[in-house]
């Protein structure tokens, strides 16, 4: 910053001469003064550069499934805060989770609030809120697509919240549906991951 001349000291010793100031004012990009009213207007599409990852999904038991029993999916997805520039200017968005848009494969599709898990303590073949019933044998492609709101906040700023959402694609999951008799007699114990194993 150039600044003017220090004015130099009169007779009985007091400063003689403008006070000092900038040669040109400077705006800074942010002022962190700023109220929250104040601050800029974010859009969805002002969002473009900031893309969050829908995670993983995964089937139990380890991606094969009994037609007629529960086959449980659930997804790898958490809360993602990304940092990068927004309108010009150093920012965080956060993007939340809020619905998985499951496609099982054969025709059936679900939407939930909740990623699921696994199926742990509970019993294997039990229904979970993300869990699927096949009627036919075969090998299913498995799609999901997470929704997730989005939040931005411009260094120490309150978070502000996002009109919409924003969707992204896990990679596909394939799964294999057969009866008891081939799945179970073919796999027995050897991978010791079946049931009763």
């Amino acid at each position: 910053m150039d600044l003017l001349p220090t004015p130099g000291p009169g007779a009985n010793g007091e400063a003689v001469g403008p006070p000092l100031e900038p040669a040109e004012p400077v705006e800074p990009p942010l002022r962190w003064d700023w109220t929250v009213e104040g601050a800029p207007e974010v859009t969805l599409t002002d969002l473009a550069s900031f893309v969050p990852t829908a995670g993983v999904s995964v089937g139990e038991p380890a991606g094969w499934g009994i037609v007629g029993l529960e086959t449980n999916f659930y997804a790898e997805t958490g809360v993602q805060e990304l940092e990068g520039e927004l309108l010009g200017i150093p920012a965080t968005v956060r993007f939340t989770p809020v619905a998985w848009h499951w496609s099982y494969g054969d025709g059936t599709r679900a939407v939930t609030s909740t990623a699921g898990g696994p199926w742990g303590s509970a019993d294997e073949f039990e229904p979970t809120p993300t869990s699927h019933r096949y009627s036919s044998t075969g090998t299913y492609a498995v799609g999901l697509t997470v929704e997730f709101g989005a939040e931005y906040r411009f260094g120490p700023l309150p978070w502000r919240t996002v009109d919409g959402t924003v969707v992204a694609d896990a990679p596909p999951l394939s799964v294999r549906i057969g009866t008891a008799d081939t799945l179970l007699v073919e796999r027995g114990c050897e991978a010791a991951s079946g049931p009763g194993c």
